[in-house]
């Protein structure tokens, strides 16, 4: 069992919603062509973990019966509640209890194959129709027949609302509860919650998107833990909100701004739909290392500025990212600088900004003007999504037209955010994006579910963003079992290395992810593809011009199996 440096105080489940940033290999210059080769790996993930500036933080996983939690490498569970056990549950003649009995005998007829539904291809196992004793309340926030959900947010941005509307995307909170509550209906007659239903609220904090405070985050979440929900969807606040709720035994969903050690050093608290940091920063430095390093910057500008000379300049990158006082995205960027110094053999800057809108327009001055100075030619933005907004536009403003190298991450590479970003600039961008090929807009999940519960019309534009979120739930209280508790859902997913999806299962559907957990993997999208923009193609999202043209038929990669080819069409300017 873990020594723990922080006991928990009152736990019990709760699932966060991250804020998702609406606010190659040229040879190697040493003996290996791995660009990960003798990097500092995690480590041991039960240690004590970087938080706010070094302090040490460390999660207890003793649960309230003085267990401790399951083990993640798929081995013999440890002394804590198993699934399909309930608190008082006497096994029978056969070593089962009532309750696994129940589940083992239901019927299957309701399935397809060997999943439960076929609306969405990332629909969870086949689990039979349950019968019997759920076990009651198996953790705080859990009865025997209803689930607690809070949706949690910090007070949104005026500005970064009136950005998104730009394009739609902002979304209003009656759009935004009309789809978890269409959502939730669709997966309560759908998916095996064992015989409970979700009850939901939704709180807005005493905290703010932007400019962020970490400690009135911290605060606001400690008023969320004093509800003991069972749930908690999470649309901003940062590490500091999840670092409280895992301090309060909280499983929570959110921030893939961190790094993967914020995610295994926290297990079985912490999760999330997208990649990690650690993956965004481990992809991005195969792909400049194996398609772009030591050559010339061919996609940047015909002059990329006067003082660093036009495409035939070998490329010098530097990465950008954000730091809102926390350190929680700082390992992300210091693993991508180490793995493209170690492949390139030159050195890369990184360079910080905060998250602060108030101050965009004098951080990019600043940040400007030291890319200039250190003759980038190649920036790769591990930005929000609003960041390049103010960036495009100060480039442009100093004739300014280096390369953009994707990182992935924060939904820069959705085809609506990408029109926010100044076209002369955009022209130029290109390289890993975790999206999918997108489909119409009716054809996407959010819309399927959308119909399903029995609701006419569309939903919101932005819509399918917190439909992947709930369905992710479902599925983590569908594998769990009816003795939902952090432990069988962890089983249920990492213990059984739940995968699903992926380039080779499906016979190369761009359109499908590779949704995979595994030991230390406890976020779900595992592959990404390459595009780059193209301001005359036609959008499959809303029909519109603008939008990110995927390379090979949108070929989706785990990581380590790009090749060494680059075929981005320059543009004439």
């Amino acid at each position: 069992m873990r020594k723990p440096k922080i006991r928990l105080y009152a736990p019990f489940i709760v699932l966060v919603l991250a804020q998702a940033a609406f606010v190659a290999f040229a040879p190697s210059r040493g003996e290996t062509n791995d660009p990960l080769a003798g990097l500092e790996t995690i480590g041991d993930p039960s240690g004590p973990l970087p938080y706010e500036g070094g302090e040490e933080f460390a999660v207890d996983t003793t649960l309230p019966d003085g267990s401790d939690s399951a083990p993640v490498d798929g081995g013999e569970a440890g002394p804590g509640p198993q699934q399909g056990s309930t608190p008082d549950g006497a096994p029978g003649p056969d070593g089962t209890t009532e309750t696994t009995r129940a589940v083992a005998a239901g019927d299957t007829s309701h399935c397809v194959g060997d999943k439960q539904t076929d609306l969405l291809v990332s629909s969870p196992p086949c689990a039979p129709a349950f019968g019997g004793s759920n076990g009651g309340a198996t953790y705080p926030g859990v009865t025997g027949d209803s689930i607690k959900l809070v949706l949690f947010e910090c007070n949104p941005n005026e500005q970064v609302n009136a950005i998104l509307a730009t394009q739609g995307l902002a979304a209003s909170r009656a759009e935004t509860d009309e789809m978890v509550q269409a959502t939730i209906d669709w997966m309560e007659k759908t998916y095996e919650f064992y015989g409970r239903k979700i009850v939901w609220e939704h709180t807005i904090g005493d905290c703010e998107l932007s400019p962020p405070d970490p400690a009135r985050s911290r605060q606001a979440a400690s008023e969320v833990a004093k509800k003991q929900p069972a749930f908690v969807i999470h649309y901003s606040g940062g590490s500091t909100t999840h670092d409280t709720w895992a301090q309060n035994g909280i499983v929570s969903l959110g921030g893939p701004t961190e790094a993967n050690q914020f995610f295994a050093g926290r297990r079985p608290f912490r999760w999330d739909v997208f990649p990690n940091g650690t993956e965004t920063a481990d992809w991005i430095g195969e792909y400049v290392c194996k398609k772009l390093a030591g050559k010339k910057a061919s996609n940047a500008g015909q002059l990329i500025h006067p003082s660093i000379g036009g495409r035939n300049t070998t490329r010098k990158f530097a990465i950008l990212t954000f730091d809102n006082g926390t350190g929680e995205t700082r390992p992300n960027g210091e693993r991508a600088k180490a793995i493209i110094e170690k492949c390139s053999g030159s050195k890369v800057p990184l360079l910080f900004y905060e998250s602060d809108i108030n101050r965009a327009e004098e951080q990019t001055r600043v940040t400007v003007a030291k890319l200039i100075e250190e003759g980038v030619t190649s920036v790769i933005c591990l930005c929000d999504a609003i960041a390049p907004v103010f960036l495009t536009n100060g480039l442009t403003r100093n004739n300014y037209f280096p390369e953009h190298v994707l990182s992935g991450a924060y939904l820069m590479d959705y085809d609506i955010l990408g029109r926010l970003y100044d076209p002369a600039q955009w022209a130029h961008a290109f390289g890993p994006s975790h999206l999918t090929n997108p489909v119409p807009f009716e054809q996407s999940d959010a819309a399927k579910i959308w119909r399903a519960s029995g609701r006419s019309g569309s939903p919101c534009a932005s819509c399918n963003l917190i439909t992947g979120y709930m369905t992710m739930i479902g599925s983590m209280i569908h594998s769990a079992g009816p003795n939902l508790n952090p432990v069988t859902i962890e089983q249920g997913l990492v213990g059984a290395r739940s995968t699903t999806g992926g380039w080779a299962a499906t016979g190369g559907n761009p359109s499908v992810y590779l949704l995979k957990f595994g030991p230390e993997d406890y976020t779900a999208i595992s592959d990404f593809r390459e595009v780059y923009w193209n301001p005359t193609k036609r959008s499959e999202i809303d029909g519109k011009n603008g939008a990110y043209e995927p390379m090979n038929g949108g070929r989706r990669y785990a990581g380590g199996e790009l090749d060494n080819t680059f075929a981005i069409p320059a543009k004439a300017q």
